[in-house]
């Protein structure tokens, strides 16, 4: 099934910033048709992961150590490294350190360097394209600031030149290189001015640019390209009405972008609320979100995550593996608090479940997690689940049936179904807690 996975691009000064834009209303009475009474969390565990560092792979994140106060954007946001969401600088190392998809994994290390492996679309030198159970180091030669390979099978990665190229499958135009043939090398996409941010999903892509603007490419069935028609597009659009943007995400058939005020936008698919205006009606330009100001946000399927300022983390849309970690199984069409924590520092949503990292560098997930080999019970979460205590870990990302995670000291580790060796454990075998990711 697809999945089109939340990047949280973004977060206060001690969230790491990337892809998954997570925002949140700032106060309980933009609530959606859910109580937001606290619980707390169940309970869980395991093991700390050990195992070989992954050079500067999660660096520049502060997510598990102590609390720092909020910087004014007067004191040097310097974009694209840092945006200045709600009066906040909000910091952003140098891209992703971590990406999931629907059976590939990606990570970024702080010299640039970008791996993948699983199923991630890379032909061999003799051609072949197999199935890479240890990490793939994608053109050598090149140095990456963001990857992104949310929900599906189509990957793009931002150069530190800016370029976007993008590879994988493009049956739907998801790589907005002008044609619908699939690539299994990085090949430039057609949007010429250089490239900020990037969100990928299963069929369509989005970007914002170094001066603020949206594009959005593939996919337009129903209005997730923001262009005002139900047309589908092999090359990158521009998003019309959209202003000064910091973030942008996507998911299934829907997109949502942050604006420097901390204002999010949505538009697309609504049937099962994930735009989060409280209509049941899709949309094919972009629509406010009541609540805010929001600081970072993440997609996945058919619902939206966001953290607010204060840290808690909010949540509207499908509901029906318990995703959104409200208590229960209803969906929601406005943001909702999740339930239990308030010091969230990262969340990613898949098309199931989300994961997450709170301030104190603990490691959660919540929703459909059953049969994808992630806990002992096998059961859907409807609450958060601490899945390893902190300190240490600063991101995570949520794939199809897999979950990857990063530590500040660099080390990956990743947990879940392993059918295409997703988990770069070398091997094809399940794993119920995270294990770390052996880089060559």
């Amino acid at each position: 099934m697809q999945r089109q996975q939340i990047w949280w691009l973004l977060a206060l000064t001690q969230l790491s910033c990337s892809r998954l834009e997570l925002v949140a209303a700032r106060s309980e009475s933009t609530a959606g048709n859910a109580g937001s009474a606290g619980r707390p969390p169940l309970g869980g565990g395991g093991d700390s992961a050990t195992g070989g560092k992954h050079d500067g792979g999660a660096s520049g994140g502060s997510a598990g150590g102590a609390e720092k106060p909020p910087v004014p954007c007067d004191s040097g946001c310097d974009w694209p490294k840092h945006s200045c969401i709600a009066a906040q600088c909000i910091s952003a190392p140098p891209g992703l350190a971590i990406q999931a998809g629907a059976s590939s994994s990606c990570s970024l290390t702080a010299d640039g360097n970008l791996f993948c492996w699983g199923a991630p679309w890379i032909a061999s030198p003799n051609g072949s394209v197999a199935q890479q159970p240890i990490p793939l180091r994608i053109s050598p030669t090149a140095r990456w600031s963001e990857i992104s390979t949310h929900g599906g099978e189509p990957h793009c990665a931002v150069r530190s030149d800016g370029n976007l190229l993008c590879w994988g499958s493009n049956r739907t135009g998801a790589l907005g290189t002008g044609d619908l043939d699939d690539r299994y090398a990085p090949i430039p996409s057609k949007l010429k001015q250089p490239v900020a941010h990037v969100a990928v999903g299963a069929s369509h892509g989005c970007a914002i640019t170094l001066t603020h603007e949206a594009y959005c490419w593939g996919d337009g069935s129903t209005g997730q390209l923001g262009q005002g028609e139900l047309a589908s597009s092999t090359t990158p659009l521009a998003v019309a009405g959209l202003k000064q943007l910091q973030a942008i995400t996507v998911g299934t058939a829907h997109s949502c972008a942050l604006t420097g005020n901390g204002t999010i936008y949505c538009w697309g698919s609504n049937h099962r609320g994930q735009l989060g205006t409280t209509s049941p009606a899709s949309s094919s330009t972009p629509q406010r979100v009541p609540g805010g100001p929001f600081v970072a946000l993440s997609a996945g399927g058919n619902s939206t995550c966001a953290i607010a300022p204060n840290k808690d983390a909010w949540c509207w849309g499908d509901n029906a593996d318990g995703q959104l970690g409200v208590g229960d199984f209803d969906s929601r069409t406005a943001p909702t608090r999740v339930l239990g924590l308030r010091k969230w520092a990262w969340l990613d949503l898949g098309d199931f479940f989300v994961v997450g990292t709170t301030t104190d560098g603990a490691l959660w997930q919540w929703g459909g997690v059953a049969n994808s080999n992630g806990i002992p019970d096998q059961t859907d979460l409807v609450f958060p689940q601490r899945v390893e205590a902190g300190p240490g870990w600063v991101r995570a990302a949520a794939g199809d049936r897999h979950r990857c995670a990063a530590r500040d000291n660099g080390q990956v580790a990743c947990w879940g179904d392993n059918y295409s060796g997703q988990l770069g454990s070398g091997d094809f075998a399940p794993r119920e807690q995270p294990t770390i990711v052996v880089f060559p």
